[in-house]
């Protein structure tokens, strides 16, 4: 299974945000004694929107007493699963190290439901795939799809790869939490997939379908995993990639601490 792998040691929030984006439900560490110091307690959000999907929360109480007499900011973050592990982690990070007083509410959900978030002004901030030009989204990072074949295929022989012919192949579909996959890349191409397999939510379990053979996939260059053993990743000829930005709620003037982490965004 792919898995982040950090730079720097993990502390009670990063062990929240990695376990809940890349094992949907699964038992976290226990985030109460990182590197035998200890830490405050990890809460979990599920009734901060609508949604079930709406995973982890991280209060920083002893960001809160470091604060003073100022009063500690709160910040009510959206996004969807696979940019947590690779886009935002460094960013999340940095703030905290930076603004220890502000407590990060941190809720992942699918790229649609950010949106309507934010129109509503149920979150801050948001991460949004594919922004529109003329929008005020700061600019995270481009992701290139890749095609993925088991190794063993004649198919894995080749350099590039052409939508028709995926298309054409048993076909593993994963959506990764977006509305944009490889159904989507194909439809906008005027293609459509001969043979579904299967079709999962979470890139890993795509990776490890492809990997015993069940058929190929489409998945993001980022969420490659570091073994190929059994896989062949092979670029898609014309390249298509998706990008992220950073946006701020319309319903209302970005808080203090919105403004702090927009501001650390366009640094990175």
């Amino acid at each position: 299974m792919f898995a982040f792998r950090p730079t720097s040691p993990l502390d009670e929030c990063d062990l929240s945000l990695v376990c809940q984006s890349l094992h949907y439900g699964g038992a976290c560490p226990d985030p109460l004694d990182v590197g035998g110091q200890g830490g405050p307690p990890v809460e979990h959000d599920r009734d901060a929107g609508t949604s079930a999907s709406a995973r982890a929360t991280c209060t920083r109480s002893a960001g809160r007493r470091a604060s003073g007499s100022e009063k500690a900011g709160s910040l009510r973050f959206a996004a969807f699963p696979s940019v947590f592990a690779t886009v935002l982690l460094p960013l999340l990070r940095r703030f905290r190290s930076r603004y220890p007083e502000v407590a990060l509410v941190v809720l992942e959900t699918d790229d649609r439901e950010v949106e309507t978030w934010l129109a509503e002004g149920s979150v801050d901030l948001g991460v949004v795939l594919n922004p529109a030009a003329d929008s005020d989204a700061i600019p995270l990072g481009q992701d290139a799809w890749i095609a993925l074949l088991p190794a063993a295929r004649p198919l894995a022989r080749h350099r590039e790869m052409t939508l028709d012919r995926l298309a054409a192949e048993p076909f593993v579909l994963a959506t990764g939490g977006c509305h944009l996959h490889a159904g989507a890349l194909m439809r906008a191409s005027g293609l459509s997939l001969a043979d579904i397999c299967i079709e999962v939510r979470d890139w890993a379990s795509a990776i490890a379908l492809v990997r015993e053979g069940t058929g190929v996939g489409i998945v993001p260059e980022s969420m490659l995993p570091e073994s190929r053993k059994g896989l062949k990743a092979v670029a898609l000829a014309p390249t298509i990639s998706r990008g992220f930005g950073l946006l701020a709620s319309p319903t209302r003037s970005p808080s203090r601490a919105a403004t702090l982490f927009l501001d650390l965004a366009r640094q990175a």
